[in-house]
């Protein structure tokens, strides 16, 4: 039913935030039965010639002691002063905040006659989402306070009249505004005309300032959002202008926590399913390295401007997807920085521009990369398959919830109205990217005997894709949708068209929630970020093609409120009240910054981090001290002279393979690689958890969905591979022939080459450690370096009489060498020594690079001596 109304439940959370808030002025005269008093003898109010004011008859120290006990039956931290009348109370997102403060202003009308209350919100958006909660909830506190008449409004520079009727009522009056309204103020005369109406004498209030009048009534005023209302000087001072009886502040993520009277944070909402359970959906591209990946994840400017993209290198354990900072310096050239992959000759950095909003990169081929973005990633598939994704799980969640009188509510995100509208000149306006990929792959899912019973559910369910979605955006005068505006730190700089769009969202939130309103998948600018939520939003997806505006927090908020029916009836099942967030990014990384996030904006401390953070400041600590006990050591040591002169003469090496064995071995490697397949999307399916230790994600679902693929240019297979491995091209046709995998190719050309070419140059890399002789430039006496296999050093040292030892007593003695081992080397005499600590600039050059060992150990019996130099690993070192 169109007319339906949300239903409000008493829930014990809220009435404990509403106590904490009322409590403070116990000892304030009580207000009787009655209504109406005599003027001039109205508790809690006093009448003066400009207004009728509240009136505070308890002292500091009352107030004070009243905190106190607050707080301690709250278990907070306990104040010590006032700090200049403010208090706190915190509430998760969802948990129904904006029904504290409205009730809380009714329950200090009938407890302590107080009349006068300003709500001050930080946006146009959240002013018109309290002006209809107040509407909302009218009939349900009429009932819980009957008699009392709440007259609620809307701040309007052009309906000051509002201002002196608020001012001269004697009935409960509260007043909506923005911060903007009333926050700029001139003193100076010369400047009155750039001040806001409210600071500017009128002549329809003789003559008076309509913040005098507000001032005379000593308003309770209510912070909503303090961290976006008052976290400037200015907006402080516009707020003590005021004149406040005192300033009750409200949200979920303060900046400033003034006597914090009730905390309720988003770990134990989500542990008491006050708000719904979240999933996360990731649609991913996985790499198919067919083309130069680069991804710009930040910029910055400090002591030089730099930039952090994520990019694949080449290694020499094969591709791998890292982090690289570049600059326009020495760092610019990503052909380098790629271990020298074709792909990116042409990315050298021309340009960083750090400016807000203009965030890029430009390089020298042309190319520019913005904020958030990337290339070698076909983003509109992937965006199509976010918006498949998001409308199947749409889709799924009717048919569960629809034989349950649940409307089922989409949003999504976008930062563009061209791509959801576009507007060609001289013509009517026409679908974006968007609109048109959402009503194909409705139409396409629609379509499925799956959801055939679905349709026959509701008459509004079998509507046509195009009345199915709506956009809500702001509209210039030709009633066109455009793009609102940000200021550099991404708050929205509202104008008058962006607030009769909140007006219309506002107004329509109950409508969208009937099952006769067509309207399931709403499209929206990220400024709905904070404002507007919906109890039936049950799938949120971000289609944001630069940065990203919105933190995580902010996306959820939008869909944590419980779910309700077509009665209006609050919904309490776990089954029903799932959130899906469909991301563009792995669940372990949407749950990792959605931790991050809030404990920077809460202050939450995870039992977790604190539990890592003491183990790896204990783990440095040994580290260093062990560290320590070695250089001593290795410093000391008598007989490092001598050894230093033993190995620290030059040589040269010559390297003997046989080429027949490293056919055969590359033949093998190669079919023994895992098969290739075209360009995929990983679709995964997680839970998120959260608890006081931290969040964790755990996995339900995968499935790769395969890319349509278009005729596309094949890199040419022999010049890359001879690049990467200086074979012979002959040579290589032959292991490639021999293998009898040049058919997959085709299917991923770039991951086949860089396979093919690391198990070659693997093969390669085994065949010279085994086969390099060394000779020394002034005896001529060679040695010959082969793979170090622990097994080998124990037989060497039993054969030299050593027989008590083992694996486990060699290990132990190589990870503690500085201490002293009785049991190990004495008692065949000065047979063994250990040497570490090595100089950095002690290095061996090999066909693979020079190579640095770190520790060296001397065995000698009579005749005959063998050294072995090895580097960190003790069982396998890269040498």
């Amino acid at each position: 039913m169109v007319g339906m109304k949300i239903q409000f439940d008493e829930q014990e959370y809220q009435l404990q935030a509403i106590q904490a808030i009322t409590e403070i002025f116990q000892g304030q005269p009580m207000r009787g039965s009655s209504l109406i008093c005599p003027r001039g003898e109205m508790v809690g109010r006093e009448v003066t010639e400009m207004a009728i004011s509240n009136k505070l008859e308890i002292s500091d120290a009352e107030v004070l002691t009243n905190l106190q006990k607050i707080q301690e039956r709250n278990r907070l931290k306990k104040s010590t002063h006032l700090h200049n009348w403010n208090f706190t109370i915190e509430m998760e997102t969802g948990t129904g905040k904006t029904y504290v403060y409205i009730r809380t202003i009714f329950e200090l009308h009938k407890r302590y006659g107080f009349s006068k209350f300003i709500i001050v919100v930080p946006s146009v958006a959240i002013r018109e989402g309290v002006y209809k909660s107040f509407q909302m909830t009218a009939a349900h506190l009429a009932e819980k306070y009957p008699g009392q008449l709440c007259h609620y409004f809307k701040y309007d520079s052009t309906k000051l009249e509002q201002v002196r009727e608020f001012a001269m009522s004697s009935q409960m009056e509260v007043m909506i505004i923005n911060i903007d309204a009333f926050r700029k103020s001139f003193e100076d005369p010369t400047k009155a005309s750039k001040a806001n109406l409210i600071h500017r004498e009128q002549d329809k209030l003789c003559g008076q300032k309509p913040i005098q009048l507000i001032q005379a009534t000593r308003p309770i005023v209510i912070i909503d959002e303090p961290q976006s209302v008052d976290h400037t000087v200015k907006a402080k001072e516009a707020i003590a202008s005021l004149h406040p009886l005192c300033k009750l502040r409200y949200s979920a993520t303060h900046r400033e926590t003034y006597n914090l009277l009730y905390k309720l944070d988003p770990v134990t909402a989500y542990q008491r399913r006050l708000v719904k359970k979240i999933e996360v959906l990731s649609i991913q591209a996985e790499p198919d390295h067919n083309q130069p990946y680069l991804k710009l994840l930040k910029v910055s400017h400090q002591n030089g401007y730099k930039a952090m993209v994520e990019m694949d290198v080449l290694g020499k354990n094969g591709l791998a997807r890292v982090k690289k900072e570049i600059d326009i310096h020495r760092k610019k050239d990503l052909y380098p920085l790629s271990g020298k992959r074709d792909l990116y000759r042409g990315y050298v950095v021309e340009g960083i521009d750090c400016y807000p909003g203009k965030e890029s990169v430009q390089f020298a081929n042309g190319q520019i990369l913005r904020l958030g973005e990337a290339i070698g990633v076909d983003e509109d598939w992937i965006k199509r398959q976010q918006i498949h994704a998001t409308i199947q799980t749409h889709l799924d969640k009717e048919c569960r919830l629809v034989p349950k009188g649940i409307k089922v509510l989409t949003l999504f995100f976008i930062d563009r109205v061209e791509n959801y509208r576009v507007y060609p000149k001289g013509s009517s306006w026409k679908k974006g990217k968007y609109a048109k990929m959402f009503e194909e792959e409705y139409n396409k899912l629609i379509r499925l005997s799956k959801y055939q019973a679905l349709l026959q559910m509701a008459p509004a369910l079998q509507k046509p894709a195009e009345e199915v979605h709506g956009g809500y955006f702001a509209r210039d005068q030709q009633g066109r949708f455009k793009n609102s505006r940000m200021t550099k730190d991404g708050r929205l700089r509202a104008t008058k068209d962006d607030e009769s769009t909140f007006a219309l969202i506002m107004k329509e939130k109950e409508k969208l929630l009937s099952l006769q309103t067509p309207l399931r998948f709403i499209f929206s600018h990220s400024a709905l970020r904070e404002g507007w939520d919906n109890p039936n939003v049950f799938q949120i997806c971000t289609l944001v093609e630069t940065k990203d505006p919105m933190t995580k927090r902010q996306k959820i908020g939008r869909g944590l409120r419980l779910a309700v029916d077509q009665e209006g009836r609050r919904q309490y099942d776990e089954e029903t009240n799932v959130l899906t967030i469909i991301a563009n990014e792995s669940y372990q990384a949407f749950a990792e910054l959605l931790q991050k996030e809030i404990a920077q904006e809460t202050g939450i401390k995870w039992e977790k981090m604190e539990q890592i953070v003491t183990e790896a400041k204990l783990t440095r600590e040994t580290q260093s001290a062990k560290e320590k006990q070695r250089n001593d050591v290795a410093l000391f040591t008598k007989k490092w002279e001598a050894i230093w002169q033993e190995i620290h003469t030059k040589t040269i090496y010559a390297v003997e393979w046989d080429p027949r064995e490293l056919k055969q071995c590359c033949i093998m490697a190669i079919q023994q690689l895992k098969q290739f397949f075209p360009r995929k999307v990983r679709k995964e399916t997680a839970w998120v958890q959260m608890d006081h230790s931290g969040l964790s994600s755990q996995l339900q679902t995968i499935e790769q969905l395969a890319a349509t693929e278009t005729n596309k240019l094949l890199p040419n297979l022999l010049r890359h591979l001879q690049e990467q491995t200086h074979l012979k091209k002959q040579t290589i046709v032959e292991i490639l022939l021999a293998s009898q995998r040049l058919d997959q190719f085709v299917a991923n050309p770039r991951a086949f080459i860089e396979a093919v070419a690391t198990a070659i140059n693997q093969e390669k890399r085994r065949l010279i450690r085994n086969g390099v002789q060394y000779e020394r430039i002034d005896e001529g006496r060679c040695y010959r370096q082969s793979l170090f296999d622990y097994q080998a050093l124990i037989a060497e040292l039993r054969s030299w009489g050593m027989d008590g030892v083992d694996q486990d007593a060699l290990l132990s003695f190589l990870s503690d060498h500085f201490k002293e081992k009785q049991n190990f080397g004495e008692k065949q005499g000065e047979l063994i020594q250990f040497y570490d600590q090595l100089p950095s600039s002690f290095k061996i050059d090999t066909p693979l690079g020079s190579y640095q060992p770190t520790w060296a150990l001397h065995i000698q019996r009579e005749d005959r001596e063998k050294w072995y130099l090895g580097m960190g690993t003790i069982a396998e070192p890269s040498f």
